[in-house]
């Protein structure tokens, strides 16, 4: 490296990189950052820099169109014979590239921008597709390896971009490759085991889609799925929300399943304060059908709630920016003259994500839906329903809320359950989430919250109960402390 100093040089080493290799394959160093040299047709278009450290980032000269590095090596790729079963391989780094050079494999590239970018929804057009440009740039010479072994980072961001890169080039062709444990990545491997090490770990990537019968860790890492909180701080330890995930509510006949189920929602979509609604930060986008209720009425508690978390003006113009934000954060169904049938709910849920970036959807009530047994009973027609909705959600990463209303009470039964609805027990076998709201004898505005159904008590919560009291000022539930509801149930005994 022709202007690196022994501190560069030192640092090179000590990633496990050979500086004149490394400075062959486009790796250079000037006045205390590091350099990547881009190069097209042997020709570099521009260099990326950075301190050591990873911070600092700047492309020289600016305004490029972003490619590959180490695009060229595509251009001399010939699938011959010989050749057919040569991998190429995709890093998320620039360093990770370099050190697959290194332990001797020819055809390696990495990503230009790292890892950040989320998950695509809907179709991907080309021409649209932006983020990826780089890659539809020589799309057509990645399809003549038979091979692709993408080696991102094995963190959640690096699983994102793996799985975004393998839906475009096709996920049948892609490999991933499982670090060893302490290493997140090539240069990880190569630093802390060797050479060896690092091409053992390429040798043995494994197909992105595997098998349907593997071994038990031989299946493809999978990002940690999000635990979203309800914003009722008790009910947490009992109701651990994430995506994809199938919840339901039910509960006896006015008890306020809707208003609790808006709640929840408003917890979700706007935040619990005046700040995270500003931030947005951990807020998701949603869809109600509103099937019983009029949309005004949902309008109507979004201004009450804001108003209770303290979020009220007097200007017009952020009048205007708030209900620009609160549109953009909760969607409603138009009511049409449609039949409301399970088909077209779902084909709204899909269009909810594909169009509107939808993270759940509340579906109020389940029985205003036109549900056609045809000749199946009612328990089949239920269980393969639930089942339909759930492989929706799960190939739209949604989380979908239902409110069930019970049937009748059978004879000799005194509570609701999540068999109390109809279906049977297809409610309580297929949710992942079962809530029961009742209303106790004991005091009045009192509303018991019982979760009986967490289908993983490790990462969702276990069965549980909460008291709550609705505010209607501000269209919300508050948890009321065990001690109030000791000695509410100790006067209604003694009185």
């Amino acid at each position: 490296m022709e202007h690196g100093t022994i501190q560069e040089l030192d640092w090179a080493e000590s990633r496990g990189l050979d500086p004149e290799r490394a400075a062959m394959n486009g790796m250079t160093c000037q006045n205390g950052l590091i350099g990547f040299q881009y190069s097209f047709g042997g020709k570099t278009t521009f260099t990326k820099w950075r301190r050591p450290d990873k911070t600092g980032w700047k492309i020289e000269p600016t305004g490029q169109r972003m490619q590959f590095y180490n695009v060229d090596c595509l251009q001399d790729h010939n699938p011959s014979p010989s050749e057919v079963k040569t991998p190429l391989i995709i890093t998320e780094g620039e360093l990770d590239a370099l050190s697959v050079l290194q332990v001797g494999l020819e055809f390696v590239v990495s990503v230009p921008t790292g890892a950040g970018v989320g998950r695509s929804e809907g179709d991907i057009i080309p021409e649209n597709d932006k983020p990826f440009e780089y890659l539809w740039d020589v799309i057509e010479k990645i399809d003549q390896f038979h091979k692709v072994i993408i080696f991102t980072d094995n963190d959640e961001p690096g699983l994102i971009l793996r799985d975004e890169l393998a839906v475009r080039i096709g996920r049948n062709k892609c490999f991933y490759v499982a670090c060893p444990d302490g290493c997140k990545d090539a240069n990880d491997i190569l630093s802390k085991h060797g050479d060896e090490a690092l091409r053992k770990s390429v040798d043995e990537a494994r197909p992105l889609v595997s098998d349907d019968i593997c071994g038990l860790y031989e299946l493809p890492p999978e990002p940690e799925l999000p635990q979203i909180k309800t914003g009722w701080e008790e009910l947490n330890a009992h109701c651990l929300l994430t995506r994809p995930s199938f919840v339901v509510i039910t509960g006896e006949p006015g008890t306020g399943k809707s208003q609790f189920a808006r709640a929840l929602a408003f917890h979700l979509s706007l935040g619990m304060s005046r700040e995270t609604f500003k931030t947005g930060s951990d807020v998701l986008r949603g869809l109600f059908f509103t099937l019983e209720d009029p949309a005004k009425r949902l309008q109507r508690d979004a201004y009450q709630y804001m108003k209770g978390i303290g979020f009220l003006t007097s200007d017009p113009e952020k009048q205007d920016r708030v209900r620009d934000v609160l549109s953009k954060r909760i969607k409603v169904i138009r009511r049409t003259n449609k039949e409301l049938t399970l088909k077209w709910a779902a084909e709204k849920m899909e269009q909810a994500v594909t169009r509107h970036d939808c993270h759940f959807v509340v579906l109020d009530p389940w029985n205003e839906i036109e549900h056609d047994f045809g000749k199946q009973s009612e328990t089949k027609y239920i269980g393969d329903a639930i089942r339909t909705l759930k492989r929706l959600c799960e190939s739209l990463g949604l989380m979908l809320i239902v409110v069930a209303h019970p049937t009748k009470p059978e004879t000799g039964k005194k509570t609701i359950d999540l068999y109390s609805i109809a279906g049977s027990a297809n409610w309580y076998n297929k949710s992942d989430h079962g809530i029961v709201l009742t209303r106790p004898k004991f005091a009045e505005n009192l509303l018991k919250v019982d979760v009986q159904k967490c289908k993983d008590w490790e990462t969702m919560g276990a069965p549980g109960s909460v008291y709550m009291r609705f505010n209607r000022d501000k269209k919300d539930f508050a948890v009321v402390p065990g001690d109030e509801v000791a000695e509410l149930k100790e006067a209604y005994e003694e009185g």
